[in-house]
């Protein structure tokens, strides 16, 4: 997958997810309203945790020692899906409410 080679440049911020859930070094992360949820590893948190629209990824990716082509495939991916936002950007209009919400979420 292509990236953007703009989004190396871009301040990009996490929508706080919804629900945080640790187990050894698994992250389970829910976005209820997106509806999205993702298990990452403790690298990858601690990435997405700094995402605060302070750098841009470029220099977050060089702070934490990744590749900054590798960390804006990742990044193009997650704001296609609302995870990530430029905070400059105006807020989505949202339209009707999903019929739907993740209710319960069980993990084996």
């Amino acid at each position: 997958m292509w990236f953007q080679p703009g989004i190396l440049r871009r301040r990009l911020v996490l929508a706080p997810p919804d629900v945080r859930e640790a187990r050894g070094d698994r992250h389970l992360l829910v976005w209820g309203d997106l509806p999205h949820w993702m298990v990452v590893d403790g690298d990858l948190r601690g990435v997405l945790d700094r995402l605060d629209g302070k750098l841009p990824l470029r220099r977050l990716a060089e702070d934490v020692g990744q590749s900054p082509r590798k960390l804006a495939r990742i990044a193009g991916r997650l704001v296609k899906l609302g995870v990530l936002r430029d905070p400059q950007a105006p807020a989505p209009v949202s339209g009707d409410p999903p019929e739907a919400k993740i209710e319960n979420i069980a993990v084996n």
